[in-house]
């Protein structure tokens, strides 16, 4: 039977920056997850003792949420319900947390329970077992932002945009986030199915199943190439655990060599920390500011430049597509405002809030919107993504990549 103890509401000061979009924490250093993540800590417990829990609105007038239906449902389970032995009160108590979270009708709100938590971490660490996918939601369904670069769904044939519509045959449709990441990982050797809807030249939806075979995901922040005219071309394919190291070094090589100029892909590109933003979108500027949080008070919180600019003054482009999103959105806007970067491709993904994780007791954690992203120029971005400079979008036609030649030869034509 459950435990019910007394409510701990206590919780402590935010620490930290695709469930609906796995792109997505904002750990100790204060810079969030750009899906936009803060991680604070409320441990809590229950009681039925409990079931009067006050509640502060912004006018710090005292609501007061009846939970006796909630004990008196919990204790009919209890009592009646035929299937005892089917019966788990924790699972009881995630559905109504996980069902609570989802009536704000906020894709990027919502709950994760123990399981689903450590997945959500080994995911941005980038190492798990898996088919290798950054998921997210577009117009209220599940789609892939972007299949991994050598990874089991990419070799699979899976594409970004493709549309999921059932794992193993079974619909999505009354999964949450994490039931349908808890489908489609798995143990390395096995496989998975997935239903996908992808949209034809014709404009219509071809439905059909393609089967993956998981591996090991060890997904790497950014590769760098360099170009003909000594430009630095940066595949930034993540921002994940370890970025700040990776781009430090980058930026080492960059100036050893003398760059003359750089261009940053950011195309597939979900997102991820907002620390590993702000530290390349530093690389570019002076001091000052790259991103602000703006909370509905309108209170902001700022995050500066980190040092002056190593690489202030070098020509920069950006190239991005549908699929590059928050901390992919943050940088590119950044440094279009900051550094003068010219952005080329098409109209980003659209994420343009904060997200702050809640750990909860046993590992388990809630994500609930906080603030809205804000450039430097005071704009949010927008919903429908940021605009680029110079519209170039990609010919599936061509083997060329018509957009990294349009990036390549405007970095050159501003040396």
């Amino acid at each position: 039977m459950l435990e019910k103890r007394p409510i701990n509401n206590s919780s402590s000061s935010s620490m930290y920056s695709p469930k609906k979009l796995i792109f997505g924490l904002v750990l100790v250093s204060a810079f969030s997850f750009t899906l936009g993540y803060q991680i604070a800590s409320d441990g809590y417990s229950f009681n039925r003792a409990a079931s009067i829990l006050p509640f502060q609105n912004a006018d710090a007038n005292e609501k007061r949420l009846d939970l006796d239906r909630f004990w008196r449902v919990l204790s009919l389970i209890d009592e009646n319900y035929l299937r005892q032995e089917g019966v788990n009160d924790k699972d009881l108590i995630d559905g109504a947390i996980g069902g609570m979270v989802e009536s704000l009708g906020d894709p990027y709100s919502y709950y994760l329970s123990t399981d689903e938590t450590t997945s959500f971490q080994d995911g941005l660490d980038g190492k798990y077992e898996g088919v290798g996918v950054q998921l997210g939601y577009k117009n209220d369904q599940l789609v892939i932002i972007a299949p991994l670069d050598g990874g089991p769904a990419k070799t699979a044939g899976i594409q970004a945009g493709d549309i999921i519509g059932a794992v193993d045959g079974t619909s999505i449709e009354n999964m949450n986030f994490g039931e349908v990441v808890s489908r489609i990982r798995g143990e390395q050797g096995t496989t998975v199915v997935l239903t996908i809807a992808r949209r034809n030249t014709e404009g219509k939806a071809d439905i059909f199943d393609v089967s993956i075979v998981r591996d090991e995901i060890d997904a790497p922040n950014m590769l760098l190439n360099w170009e003909e005219g000594n430009i630095a071309y940066v595949n930034l394919l993540r921002f994940g655990t370890g970025i700040d190291k990776e781009w430090g070094l980058l930026e080492r090589e960059m100036i050893d060599k003398n760059v003359a100029g750089v261009v940053i892909d950011v195309r597939d590109n979900p997102g991820g920390f907002l620390d590993g933003a702000v530290t390349i979108a530093s690389s570019f500027t002076d001091k000052g500011l790259i991103v602000g949080e703006r909370y509905a008070d309108g209170t902001v919180d700022e995050f500066n430049s980190k040092s002056e600019g190593a690489l202030q003054g070098v020509p920069i482009v950006i190239v991005m597509n549908e699929s590059s999103a928050s901390a992919s959105e943050i940088l590119a806007g950044a440094l279009r405002q900051r550094a003068n970067a010219t952005i080329v491709g098409v109209k980003s993904f659209g994420k343009n809030t904060v997200q702050k994780a809640y750990s909860l007791d046993a590992g388990s954690s809630v994500h609930v919107t906080v603030a809205n992203w804000v450039l430097p120029n005071g704009e949010i971005i927008p919903d429908d993504g940021l605009t680029p400079d110079i519209e170039v979008k990609a010919d599936t036609a061509t083997k060329e990549d018509e957009q990294k030649i349009r990036a390549l030869e405007v970095v050159k034509n501003e040396q």
